[in-house]
């Protein structure tokens, strides 16, 4: 069976063409031509196009340096394969004919088992490269057409997340703050009540819905945003708005962050870290009935002006089945059945935290046991910068009278149960820190933020004796 694979011999003695074609007719088409215009001719026709061109160097007009040369500059010919076969044997004469792209130099006079061995591997290597350009283009191509779905997808979905950001979020946020006025007006308990209970579960499904969309955007990639910020003054803050939600449950929320000096001026992502704190508070406290959620902040490292920080959830709720840990950072999962399950939620909280930790170069690991609580543990870095100017940003205390006003404020704070410190110290912490008497206050609000009453007594009347003086 004749391949259909074509082979052009060119030789000026038809003596030479006709040896060369008897060895090939029975395999090949092949095709012959006495100079180098004809081999061109030929050699651009696609109909004529050969696989292979047998070339003799020595012709009159164009040799065959020169036809080789032409074929190797014309895109359309240079991928076909020239094999010089020529009665100049000299090494400079084979190697100019390797150097203009022969695969082969073949000198006369030669061995026909040679020659058609040679042609013979020389067009299965062809075929096969041929085979494998055409398996390369068509993989290409279906590369091109998915990224080309992929990037319409992207862009739809974007479109869509911006979409149901909007239709989502801003009907349920036009129902919560009417309902919040609602609540403070309404005289009646029974109406109280249940505004309050469609307060409650407005402001979930609002959770939900922003924890579906955060999700969904988990792969873009975003750049950290960072900057300057106080780390106590965050934990704080941070303490302050979640020790409302924990005391609706009439639990204990507190803050261990004692050993970080209160000047410790980091720069990092500030917001992506409360998004990881965020979950797993709001878990500490859905899954605590009664006890106390902590959130521990303890510095590990300081090297170079940078300070490795350990942050600690640790809450008194229903545990973790050690068994269940890997689970608990997938998707959708949670550990409750479906049919028992007391807890509202879609399992997104941990894979979110999870996954803000990463970005901001931690690692998030959980620890407990059923019954026995459980804690959520990550370790992450921040530089150490020296505070910006922020001087014509904070309003100092003018006179010690203000100040002892403030500290017989706190006092009574204290005495009546804490009940609204957080929010009055988040209030004055700024302003504080710029006056003479900074490292009392700053022993003040340690004590304070560790529930301390008789430690935070004693250094407010001290600090009022001192400044009586």
């Amino acid at each position: 069976m004749i391949s259909n694979q074509k082979i052009l011999i060119v030789d000026d003695q038809k003596v030479n063409r006709d040896l060369l074609a008897n060895l090939f007719q029975a395999d090949y088409k092949v095709m012959v031509a006495g100079n180098g215009e004809q081999a061109l001719i030929a050699s651009s026709r696609p109909d004529l196009r050969p696989d292979l061109i047998l070339l003799d160097v020595m012709m009159p007009g164009m040799d065959g340096y020169e036809v080789c040369r032409k074929l190797k500059n014309n895109e359309k010919t240079r991928e076909i394969v020239v094999i010089f076969v020529t009665a100049l044997g000299d090494i400079h004469d084979e190697t100019m004919g390797l150097e203009l792209g022969a695969v082969d130099y073949i000198s006369k006079p030669f061995s026909p088992p040679i020659v058609r061995a040679r042609v013979r591997n020389h067009l299965l290597l062809k075929s096969l490269r041929d085979t494998l350009e055409d398996q390369v283009a068509t993989r290409t191509q279906a590369l091109k057409s998915a990224l080309l779905q992929t990037q319409a997808s992207e862009l739809a979905k974007k479109e869509f997340i911006a979409r149901m950001s909007h239709e989502l979020r801003t009907p349920l946020n036009a129902i919560i703050s009417p309902i919040s006025m609602l609540i403070k007006r309404t005289q009646d308990n029974a109406d109280k009540s249940q505004l309050a209970l469609i307060h409650e579960s407005s402001i979930n499904l609002l959770t939900l819905i922003n924890e579906i969309l955060d999700f969904s955007q988990l792969d873009s990639g975003e750049a950290l945003a960072e900057n300057y910020f106080n780390i106590k003054e965050f934990l704080v803050d941070l303490h302050s708005q979640w020790a409302i939600k924990a005391s609706k449950k009439n639990l204990t929320m507190k803050l261990d962050c004692q050993k970080i000096f209160s000047l410790t001026n980091c720069f990092g992502d500030v917001t992506l870290l409360k998004r990881a704190l965020e979950p797993l508070l709001d878990n500490a406290i859905k899954f605590t009935d009664s006890g106390e959620v902590v959130l521990r902040v303890v510095p590990t490292t300081i090297v170079h002006r940078r300070i490795s920080l350990q942050f600690d959830i640790a809450d008194t709720g229903i545990g973790i089945d050690p068994s269940q840990i890997n689970e608990m950072f997938k998707p959708f999962t949670q550990a409750e059945p479906i049919g028992t399950r007391r807890f509202s939620g879609i399992g997104l909280g941990l894979p979110l935290a999870a996954h803000y930790v990463k970005q901001l170069g931690g690692d998030l690991q959980a620890k407990g046991a059923l019954g026995k609580g459980s804690v959520l543990s990550f370790n992450i870095s921040f530089s150490i910068m020296d505070a910006p100017d922020t001087t014509e940003h904070r309003t100092s205390i003018s006179s010690p009278e203000e100040l002892k006003s403030d500290l017989a404020k706190l006092s009574t704070l204290v005495k009546t149960g804490f009940r609204n410190t957080d929010q009055f110290l988040a209030e004055k912490v700024n302003q504080w820190l710029t006056t003479p008497w900074k490292k009392e206050l700053e022993e003040i609000v340690n004590f304070v933020t560790n529930y301390n009453a008789k430690g935070s007594l004693n250094a407010i009347d001290a600090l009022i004796k001192k400044l009586s003086c």
